[in-house]
């Protein structure tokens, strides 16, 4: 079976040149020298690590291939048990970058035969490349790659070409030259632009892309997080501290303005995709598949998950228009309110009219994600977003259907780091108004912290961020806990490994008693005083049409512009109104709740007959909007929603322009 390397060594045996004789140091289970020999991308290697136990499972590896002829395997440390002109080319990754440079520094009769380094290093990435510049090695080339959720950059350097130390110089002065922002603390600033420059390196700028964009991302958040924090002290003992935080932001700021965004690789222009995946991560944060129903079918129902994704289409129905608009607009995704497939295919016949929609969208490579009784659930659902266009005070749920479950995050991080810990995990959602307490919405950042001793034994293939193999090593370490809600552990989880230092951070998710913020169908809200049907009705026609609400100076619920004639209304039109129930879609079945609940109106979508006789007989007024305009709203606000993740920012979204289906007759 091939050696299949994770994103990082890939990227790293792409610089190996044809024929190398190859020095691997840190090797481990001498994977990349394994896969470059199959390959027949090297002539030779010595794969080297200096502990007993990566040192056997390489020598083991490299004998069960049959491929003692070619890779030597050595224990012992760095460069030393390396012979001069043994090897032409270095590469060394995971470690440090001090480390490194220190490795470098071993064995001088050893580097002078080497021609080319590829490192990978973690950490003091500025600090390498000034130091092997100022030695006279050329800057070939830089790339940032992703693996598990961290970005690495790996770095390739030569003796025969590439950017000198001059040229990175000159690079550099280039760029502050371009970072020109109105700063009173210029000496501060232009240090801080000048360390931002070498940490991200020369040649990951020049490419740009969205990597390096998410790179700025993450330090502009750690960086407010920061100063919103040290805002909270007092001012004689943070100002100084604030001060320089704030100048940092601004040189990070000025450089995310001039970083391209997209760019010209291989005389291509590139933009910022992200994955099916995560567009659905995205939206189970707010609106999870564990809360639709039994009988309903949600999630990523055709496609590949793992597809890029730059052009969004949203839209209530798979219908034949809508695959057609995705198609002309050159989306790889539609999200979609109703499900495509609710019952098995018995056949894909090309007769089959119910195979005609999922076989053209994977012919045309789109993905199609359904989020239906989920996203009724949730406050994203359109009965919120039109009981907030008329101003409803004190909205509750119409129907709940039960409470978010609610998990304690415990994490312990060593005391240097728990502030830029704590700010990540806020920043995703942990401790923020997550229980169903009546003020509960008016707190965030609600974390307990307790300091104590933590103790481990790095053992031989570990990498510690302190101590030593082999050696029980204490830590002053800080308890830090928090509480959030289940739809957001995968994602809490994800950040709190981004953000803790060790490589193996420990920490529990407990499954609490408590209970969280209810979810359920429709919203039941009083109006600020009692209105006629008419003027109910006319202000929130107002909000759903583009053509009066731009008069109005408000945002329209919808997209496009949709027929509202279809709209029907039975009930005392002069009778004061003051409570109003909303359910969108099928909400006839909600009137036994809204009258229940003392509702003058409730305004739904498919009313049958013998519903709307039920609430007449009840005194309650209804309006009845139809299924598609009852539901339209909700894809504006989730277009809205995308466009507020920042990981989205250059990923095209557009609200399907199709209508509702009825016509009616003049």
């Amino acid at each position: 079976m091939a050696i299949n390397l994770g994103p990082r060594l890939a990227q790293i045996a792409l610089y190996v040149h044809p024929n190398a004789k190859l020095g691997d140091i840190g090797t481990d289970h001498a994977y990349l020298p394994i896969f470059l020999c199959e390959q027949g991308r090297v002539g030779s290697a010595v794969a080297v690590d200096i502990h007993k136990g990566p040192y056997e499972s390489a020598k083991a590896a490299v004998e069960s291939r049959g491929l003692e002829a070619k890779i030597t395997v050595r224990q012992g440390n760095g460069l030393h048990p390396l012979f001069p002109d043994e090897v032409d080319t270095l590469t060394i990754a995971g470690m440090g970058g001090s480390t490194i440079l220190e490795i470098l520094s071993g064995r001088p009769d050893v580097l002078e035969q080497v021609k080319k380094l590829i490192l990978q290093p973690q950490g003091a990435e500025g600090k390498v490349r000034k130091v092997l510049l100022d030695r006279g090695w050329r800057l070939q080339d830089e790339a940032l790659v992703e693996e598990d959720g961290k970005v690495y950059v790996v770095m390739v350097y030569s003796r025969e070409s590439g950017w000198s130390l001059a040229d990175v110089d000159s690079s550099e002065k280039a760029w502050l030259a371009g970072m020109r922002v109105g700063c009173a603390e210029q000496a501060v600033f232009r240090d801080r632009a000048r360390a931002l420059f070498w940490q991200i390196g020369p040649l990951v700028l020049e490419k740009g892309g969205d990597l390096v964009q998410r790179l700025l991302a993450e330090r502009w958040e750690a960086l407010n997080a920061r100063i919103k924090e040290m805002q909270k002290g007092k001012p004689s003992m943070v100002g100084p501290k604030i001060t320089e935080a704030k100048v940092e932001l601004k040189a990070v700021e000025a450089l995310q303005a001039i970083a391209p965004l997209s760019f010209h690789f291989r005389g291509r222009k590139r933009s910022m995709a992200v994955s099916v995946y995560f567009i659905a991560e995205v939206v189970e944060r707010v609106a999870p598949k564990a809360w639709a129903e039994t009988w309903d079918n949600v999630g990523i129902l055709i496609g590949d998950g793992a597809a890029k994704v730059e052009r969004i289409l949203l839209a209530l129905d798979p219908s034949p228009e809508v695959v057609q608009e995705a198609i002309d607009y050159g989306a790889e995704l539609i999200v979609g309110h109703h499900p495509l497939l609710f019952r098995p295919l018995k056949n894909l016949r090309t007769d089959n009219r119910q195979v005609d929609i999922p076989i053209q969208l994977i012919q045309h490579g789109i993905a199609y994600y359904a989020a239906h009784t989920n996203l009724d659930q949730s406050r994203f659902s359109s009965s919120w977003t039109l009981g907030e266009a008329l101003g409803l005070q004190t909205m509750d749920i119409l129907d709940p259907t039960g409470g978010e479950g609610l998990l304690k995050l415990v994490v312990f991080v060593p005391q240097s780091d728990v502030d830029s810990v704590r700010e990540v995990l806020a920043g995703v959602g942990v401790g923020q108004a997550v229980t169903d307490g009546a003020h509960s919405a008016y707190y965030s950042d609600v974390f307990f912290q307790a300091s104590g001793d933590g103790m481990f034994k790095p053992l031989p293939g570990s990498h510690p961020t302190v101590g030593n193999i082999g050696e029980l090593t204490h830590v002053a370490e800080v308890r830090l806990e928090s509480i959030l809600p289940e739809r957001l552990a995968a994602h809490a989880v994800k950040a709190l490994k981004k953000a803790h230092p060790y490589e193996e951070p420990a920490y529990d998710l407990i499954p609490l008693r408590n209970t969280g913020k209810a979810r359920g169908y429709g919203v039941i809200g009083l109006l600020p005083e009692a209105e006629s049907l008419e003027r109910v009705w006319g202000r929130l026609a107002a909000r759903l049409s583009p053509s009066v609400s731009s008069s109005l100076h408000e945002a329209s619920l919808f997209a496009s512009s949709h027929d509202l004639s279809s709209v029907r209304f039975a009930g005392d039109r002069s009778k004061p109104i003051r409570k109003v129930a909303i359910a969108n879609g099928s909400g006839g079945s909600f009137i036994p709740k809204a009258l229940a609940r003392g509702a003058d109106l409730l305004i739904a979508g498919d009313v049958d007959h013998h519903q709307v006789l039920d609430a007449l007989q009840g005194g309650m007024t209804v309006c009845d909007m139809g299924h598609f305009l009852s539901e339209a709203p909700m894809l504006k606000t989730l277009a809205d929603y995308f466009k507020e993740e920042k990981a989205l920012r250059d990923v095209e979204i557009m609200v399907s322009r199709t209508s509702l289906p009825w016509r009616i007759r003049a």
